[in-house]
Order: C-alpha cells, then sequence, then structure tokens
C-alpha cells in the first residue's frame, strides 16, 4: 500500500528535495520505457520490459484488491457464523436464521444486485423451508427482473412450500398484477389441492374472478364453499360473503334475502344472519362503497395517535375491505404490507410481557402447601400435583414436588435436612448448586431437576414413615 500511495505520488508530479531528484529521474525512465515499443512476439520482451508490465498490472490491481480486502473484512462476522450451508430437513436454529438475515440486510443494502442474489441463492439451499426468505427473495426481484420473480414463486410452491398458503397468495397477486389470470389461477388451484378449504384462497379465487370480469364464477367458488365447510362459525362467515357479493357484485338482493332465510331455517340461532337480513332491508342498495373515500378514512385511523392494538383492527379492516370491494389488486398487495408492519408494531415486546407476565421463579411461595398458579411452562404445569393429596409424609405435612423456582427449593432443602440430615438427593444438588448454575443450559433443565429432587424427597419422606426411606438415601437417589 506505501509502495502504491508512493507512486500516485510520483506520478502527480510531487517535487521537493530527494524526492523531487528521485522523482525525477524515474519519470526519466519511464519516459524511455514509454517510447520504446514493445515487440510483437512474447518471446522478444526484454527483461527490462517484462518488469515493466508486471509494475504496470501490479498498478492497477492495487485498488481491485484494497476493495476485496474491505468486503471480506465486512462480512467475515456473517461467514463465520453460518454453520450448515447445506440442505437438510432438521429445523436451523434461531441464531442461524438471524445471521442469515441479518446478512440479507446488510448486503442488499449495499447495492449490488448481482452479488444479492448470489446470497439469496446460497441461503435459499439451507433455508429451502422457510417462507419468509422465499417471500424476501420475491420481494427483491420484483423491481428488477418480473420473469426471474415469477420463476422464484414457482420454485418455491411447486417444489418447497408446496403447503404453505402466504406464499401461494403472493404468487397470484404477483401474476394477476402483470396480467397474467391463468398463472394466478393456476398457483390458486394449486394450494387449494393441497390445502382445501382455506377461507382466503377462496376469497382470493371468488374476487380473482370478479377482477377478471367472470362474476358468476366467483360466485361458484363461494357457494362451493359453503357447500363443503362443516365448521359452524366459518359457515357463517362465508355466508356472509356470500350475501355481501350478490347484493354488491351479482345486483341481486331478492336472492340475498331468499339465501338467508333459507340459511335462518337451518340455524335459528345466528345472530348475524339476522343483522345482515336487517341490513338488507333498511339499505337495499347495490352500489358498492367507493374505496377512495373508504380507504382516505382508514388512511385517518391509522395516522392517528390510537394504539398499536387499535391500529391493527383497522390495517386488517382495510385489507379485508379492499379484498372484498377493490378491482386494483396493487391496493390490495400495499394494504397486505402496511398490516404486516402494522401487526408486527402491536406485538408485545418481551420487556412488557415480563412486567405483564413476571416470572413464576421471582414470586415467593407462602408455604410448602401451596402449589404454584397458572403458568405458561410446560415444566410447571407438568410437576404441579402438590394439590393431589399423593406423597404425604410419614410424620410431616403434607409436601407437594411442584415447585415455583429456588425459593421453593430452599424451603425444601431445610425440609429434607430435617427430615434426614446430611443424606439425600438435595445435598448433593446443593454441592454441585455452582456447577449447574455455571453451565450454559436452558433454564428448564434446572427447573426439570428441581422438581425431580423435590420428587426423590418426598419418596424418602413417604419411605422414611414406612421404613423404606434408607434403602434410597444409601443409593444416594
Amino acid at each position: 500500500k506505501q509502495w502504491y500511495q508512493r507512486r500516485v505520488a510520483i506520478t502527480a508530479g510531487i517535487e521537493g528535495g530527494d524526492m523531487g531528484q528521485e522523482s525525477g529521474a524515474e519519470e526519466a525512465e519511464e519516459k524511455e520505457e514509454e517510447e520504446e515499443p514493445l515487440p510483437k512476439f512474447l518471446e522478444e520482451v526484454t527483461l527490462k520490459q517484462e518488469a515493466a508490465v508486471r509494475e504496470q498490472i501490479l498498478l492497477e490491481m492495487a485498488p481491485i484488491h484494497e476493495k476485496i480486502l474491505t468486503d471480506i473484512e465486512e462480512v467475515v462476522q456473517f461467514e463465520e457464523g453460518i454453520k450448515r450451508p447445506y440442505f437438510h430437513v432438521k429445523e436451523l436454529e434461531r441464531a442461524q436464521l438471524k445471521n442469515w438475515k441479518n446478512y440479507l440486510n446488510f448486503v442488499m443494502g449495499k447495492g449490488d444486485n448481482d452479488r444479492t442474489r448470489v446470497l439469496f441463492e446460497r441461503c435459499l439451499i439451507a433455508c429451502a423451508f422457510y417462507e419468509g426468505f422465499w417471500i424476501k427473495y420475491s420481494t427483491f426481484m420484483r423491481a428488477i427482473d418480473k420473469a426471474a420473480t415469477s420463476d422464484i414463486y414457482r420454485r418455491a410452491c411447486l417444489t418447497h412450500l408446496v403447503k404453505k398458503p402466504q406464499i401461494h397468495l403472493a404468487w397470484a397477486a404477483f401474476e394477476e398484477e402483470n396480467g397474467n389470470i391463468e398463472d394466478a389461477r393456476g398457483a390458486l388451484e394449486h394450494i387449494n389441492k393441497s390445502l382445501p378449504g382455506l377461507v382466503s384462497v377462496t376469497l382470493r379465487q371468488a374476487h380473482l374472478e370478479r377482477r377478471a370480469g367472470s362474476k358468476d364464477a366467483g360466485l361458484q367458488f363461494l357457494k362451493k364453499a359453503l357447500d363443503d365447510c362443516k365448521n359452524k362459525d366459518t359457515r357463517d362467515f362465508l355466508a356472509g360473503k356470500y350475501v355481501s357479493y350478490l347484493q354488491f357484485v351479482m345486483k341481486d338482493v331478492e336472492t340475498a334475502k331468499n339465501f338467508i332465510m333459507d340459511h335462518l331455517e337451518e340455524n335459528q340461532k345466528n345472530k348475524r344472519m339476522y343483522a345482515r337480513l336487517m341490513e338488507l332491508e333498511l339499505n337495499p342498495t347495490t352500489t358498492p362503497p367507493d374505496c377512495e373515500k373508504m380507504t382516505k378514512i382508514f388512511d385517518l385511523a391509522l395516522n392517528s395517535s390510537l394504539s398499536d392494538e387499535e391500529k391493527t383492527l383497522f390495517s386488517h379492516r382495510k385489507m379485508a375491505f379492499l379484498e372484498e370491494f377493490s378491482n386494483d389488486i396493487s391496493s390490495i398487495i400495499e394494504a397486505q404490507n402496511e398490516h404486516s408492519k402494522t401487526y408486527k408494531k402491536s406485538l408485545p415486546t418481551p420487556l412488557a410481557e415480563e412486567k405483564r407476565y413476571p416470572a413464576i421463579r421471582d414470586k415467593p411461595m407462602e408455604n410448602n402447601k401451596n402449589h404454584p398458579p397458572a403458568t405458561n411452562n410446560w415444566w410447571i404445569r407438568g410437576a404441579d400435583r402438590s394439590s393431589s393429596g399423593g406423597f404425604r409424609g410419614g410424620d410431616g405435612p403434607q409436601q407437594g414436588y411442584g415447585f415455583e423456582g429456588y425459593n421453593n427449593y430452599q424451603q425444601q432443602d431445610h425440609y429434607s435436612d430435617r427430615k434426614h440430615p446430611g443424606q439425600g438427593m438435595n445435598n448433593q444438588y446443593h454441592n454441585q448448586s455452582g456447577y449447574y448454575q455455571g453451565m450454559n443450559q436452558a433454564a428448564y433443565q434446572q427447573q426439570y431437576q428441581q422438581w425431580y429432587n423435590q420428587y426423590a424427597h418426598q419418596y424418602n419422606a413417604q419411605g422414611a414413615g414406612g421404613g423404606g426411606g434408607s434403602h434410597y438415601n444409601s443409593r444416594g437417589y
């Protein structure tokens, strides 16, 4: 690098002192070399000419070499984080998925499309079964190459993600947006064969036909879904969509009323159908709502000071409204992306979740008879047996082997020392507690070990009452 900087300084004409004399001499030699033409054949090249050519090549390659070294330094941490670059049916760890995501975001931010495509292809070898990476790849390629984007969707839906509805819906929307109605129909039919009866797929099929001008075909999709549906709540939801399609698309209010009456004969406790029938009587218009005005109202709510949870409800309603009434598939895709972002913002952060649901181990127990409250931790749920009346000590109080963190563990430890001083598994665990705390293991392993110790002491206590406790203590259980 110093040699390269010196050469640049010389060619720039920096003069002064010894540097000026040296540079002048070198410039004179370079002029002589430049005046001497190169021969036609390689065998006739002199050593001096060969050295000059080598120097010129190195001079031109030095900036490229520096750039490559800089690029390597930027991505070396991501490359070292890739532990499994090959495909395997076993799921990847969260750290691996996060590393791939951060790596892709970093390279995409550089603006080098070719390099980004190569990295996506590398990523999809190991992450072929992860829908999010395929959607990310197709979204990136959408503005670059539409034909390549269509191929990406085909590879994902027809080979790797046969039973993933979200990417099939994205594929259908992409093909519809580009005027390929038949390809959009094929994408929806493919997922419908793999997972029949999905409401989102049925609605997209019906309104795809509506936007394509085949209104009767869209009605048939809804009718077939109603006939095949066995779930009561889903059937009521589809019935409402069927009535709305009859009113605003087919312009047939009377048929909609007759359908509701027939539906009420089958289920007289359906409150939604009664309310829908009243709406038809109060407002029998067949003119659909103005999508532009309704979108402004939705945006007004989404840009307000409402909470993220409330905004999520409005964004979902906007997405459903545009799916049902809009003729522009681009606006539907935009509403879906907006709802996805709003939904992610509404998700609670780990800190907020901890404040809302504090950890069970942080709550002190009043006494050993209290069994822990309801919790989502399987190891605590599975260990809660203190109210079942089992494992009663020979001459002590009932001891449940449910636990509530270290507080309960300490109480059980004192109880064990009173019943069997210096014996049992609990002392062994207590002596090894520093070892277990130093391990980088998940918390549930420690919790499970505590539960086992308490269970063993309850068994020892029962054995002490019946004369069998010494047998287990002698074995160190």
